[in-house]
Formats: structure tokens, sequence, C-alpha cells
């Protein structure tokens, strides 16, 4: 792909946080419909609507998170570790550490001892089992998205593999399916960011009409079961795709509405929102329906918009405290967890682990004085020879000797002079 359309345009585009927003809405509600099934009751009318837009809510996220990411796929590694990568992994260690809280706190798990919690958490990177893990996939491909920034073809590559199932079982946790089949839409956001922020900002409603006509019979079609003869890996991308084309169809629509602003806000806390109601509506249907049941209403579908509406208010009052307050560790990778980043890591130079080791400079002792030397006196009359010391030949003032060499500052260059002043010196 040409450099000239390789980066993504700079101004922010509403529609799109717009889609972000409708896109984790839907993760929410999924959520907390599960939940709600869990009291032994079913949203029934709620359930068929969610297992259609189930094919591409989450692809979807990741989706977007690729053409977000798009922006760093020149930049330096320095700048993406430092903004991307380590961020990921801070919020990673922080939430977990924060659902491990609620599950003791639900008795759910026993209280583990910090050296347990610290091998959980590590073991977690590589062996995902809950919802936090895509945030775990999204730190992985970014690695992958700058490791790959030149070979765009490749990333297409890599991402149709991974789609298309042919890789063999990887021991991934219980999420391995959904781990390796849903990541790689990151990528497919990365190659084709240039296309769709092209397109979604010049496209007609009645485009956008047409792709959400698009996929609905498909959605309805793959719920009654019609497309299993067909095989699975082409019916879930080919659904994964046309519904996340609707989805950003919608966003287009919405944004052209009023109070698409609301949407947008929602979109741009994200993480916040994401963050937030998985661990608070477990706290809401585990601990309050039964410490005080009445506050949780029985029909479910009353408490399912009312958790969704708690989850989404309380993670937007969370990004809007952390504004205020500054408050870092929560939502953003704490000051002095940056600050020994930028030590170890210094803007324009190399990690410190990574820089060669220098040569310690051997200190040279200085030359001694030469010794007198002997001549042998001509025999005049009456003195026989004999040999004497002659008085040593005027030699010119010692001076010190130059610093040695550093290779690791000046170069072969200074090594060159110090060689030809003694030589000069020697010649004398």
């Amino acid at each position: 792909m040409p450099s000239s359309v390789a980066a993504p345009p700079r101004e922010r585009q509403q529609w799109l946080d717009v889609a972000r927003g409708v896109a984790v809405l839907l993760v929410v509600a999924a959520h907390v419909v599960d939940f709600v099934s869990m009291r032994g009751e079913r949203a029934a009318l709620l359930e068929p609507a969610l297992q259609v837009v189930q094919a591409f809510r989450v692809p979807a996220l990741f989706f977007v998170a690729g053409l977000l990411l798009a922006g760093y796929r020149d930049r330096p590694w320095r700048r993406v570790v430092r903004d991307r990568v380590l961020l990921f992994a801070w919020l990673l260690v922080v939430w977990l550490v924060v659902e491990r809280l609620v599950d003791v706190v639900l008795e759910r798990d026993p209280w583990q001892s910090p050296l347990e919690l610290l091998g959980y958490v590590a073991t977690w990177f590589a062996f995902p089992d809950h919802n936090l893990w895509f945030l775990a996939g999204v730190l992985w491909m970014t690695l992958v998205v700058r490791l790959l920034a030149r070979r765009l073809w490749l990333m297409l590559l890599v991402a149709g593999v991974m789609l298309s199932g042919l890789l063999p079982a990887l021991p991934l946790g219980p999420l391995e399916r959904f781990y390796v089949v849903q990541a790689p839409y990151v990528l497919l956001g990365v190659v084709l960011a240039p296309l769709v922020l092209r397109v979604g900002a010049r496209a007609s409603l009645r485009a956008c009409w047409g792709a959400v006509a698009l996929f609905v019979p498909l959605g309805v079609l793959r719920w009654y079961g019609v497309l299993d003869p067909l095989p699975g890996a082409l019916v879930r991308v080919t659904v994964a795709l046309t519904g996340i084309a609707a989805l950003l169809a919608v966003g287009r629509l919405l944004a052209e509405l009023r109070g698409a602003a609301v949407w947008a806000h929602v979109g741009r806390n994200t993480l916040a929102v994401y963050l937030v109601h998985y661990p608070l509506s477990l706290l809401v249907f585990r601990r309050l329906d039964v410490v005080a049941p009445e506050l949780v209403p029985d029909n479910p579908y009353v408490a399912a918009v009312l958790v969704v509406a708690v989850g989404v208010g309380a993670g937007l009052g969370l990004a809007a405290l952390v504004r205020v307050t500054r408050l870092g560790g929560v939502l953003t990778a704490p000051r002095w967890l940056l600050r020994l980043f930028d030590r170890l890591w210094p803007e324009g130079g190399r990690p410190t682990v990574l820089r060669p080791l220098r040569r310690r400079p051997v200190a040279r002792r200085a030359p001694a004085p030469a010794p007198a030397r002997l001549t042998l006196l001509a025999e005049g009359p009456g003195r026989p020879g004999r040999a004497a010391a002659a008085p040593a030949a005027p030699s010119a003032p010692l001076r010190p000797d130059p610093a040695p060499p550093s290779v690791g500052l000046c170069g072969e260059e200074c090594v060159s002079a110090v060689c030809s002043g003694e030589r000069r010196d020697a010649a004398r």
C-alpha cells in the first residue's frame, strides 16, 4: 500500500466514536442478560437479538481498536511501548486485582497471598480466562502491528490464517477459540483503516441503510442454522464483517441525529465502561441480590435495563473523576511508572537492557627516564683509558600522556589521531 495512504486522517471523526459507543453498549447488554439468566430468569425477547449481534459485537470492538491503532504503525518502538503496551499491561494488572477482590467479597474464591496473586496475574497474560481477555488481545496485536508495520501484506496474511481456523489448537485457556479467531480483527482494522475512514466520512445515508440491510438477513439465517452446511470459518468471518459494516453504518446514521454527542461521549470512554461494568454487575447480581433483594427488580427486562444503565453510568463517572482529580493508575498508567520507563528507555536512546557494554579504558604508565649512557674516554698521557659516565643527552621534557580514547564516545577517529601523535613523538 502506498505510504501516502498508509496513515489514517488525524482529525477525530464523531461517527467512529458513536459506533464505538454502540459496540460497547451491546457488549454490556449481553453480559447483563447472561447475569439475568443466572438468576433463573430469562429475558426471552432480548436473547434472539443479542444472539444475532453476538456474531460481530466483540470483533467490532477489535476492528475499531485496529482503526485507532493504525496511527501508531509507523511510530517509533519507544512511543508504541510507552503509550499502548505499557498502558494495557498496567490496566490488566490493576483490574485483575480488582476482580479478584470482588471474587473474595462474593466468596467465590478464597483470599490469596500476595505471592499467589502475583503468580495468578503473570499466568493470566498467557492464559486469559474471563472478560479482560479483550485487553490482552489488543496488547498482543499491538506488538504484531508494530512488528509488521512495513509489511501490510504479511499482516493481512497472519489475520487470514488466524481467522480461518487453520492454526492447531493452542493451550490458551477457556477463551482459546475467541482469543484466536477474534483478536486478529485488530490487524484487519489496521490494514483497512485508510479505506474505512475515508469511505465512512463520505458515505451517504442511503449506503449506510444498505449496509444494515445486508447484515440483517445474514444474521437471521445464521441464527436459525440455515448457513450451517457451509464452512464454519467462512460463515463466521462473513457475518462478522457484514456486521462490522452495519455497526459503522449505524454510527454514521446516529451521528446525523440530535443527541449524537451522548453516543460519542460513551465511545470516547469505552475503556472505562468496559472495565467497570463486569465487576459491578457481579456485585449487583451476586451480592446485592442476596443482601437487599428488594433493590434488584424481579422483572428481568427492568433489571437488565437498570444494570446496563448503572454500568455505563459508573464507567462514565469514573472517567470524569479521573479527569478532574488526575488520579493515575485506574484508567491510565501512573506517573511513577512513566518516569521509571523514561529512565530505563530515554527519548532518542536505547533501552538500558539493550545498551552495549562499554570497554573500560586501561590506564597507561608514564615512560621511565632513559638511563645514562656509558662512553669510553680517549687515553691521555699518563692516564689509562677508563670508562666514565657521560652526561645524558638532553631529552625532551616529559609531557603527560593524552587521555586514553573512549571508543564508545569518539569512535575510530580519536584512536587514529592518538596513534599518529605517538608516531611523531617516536620520530623526534
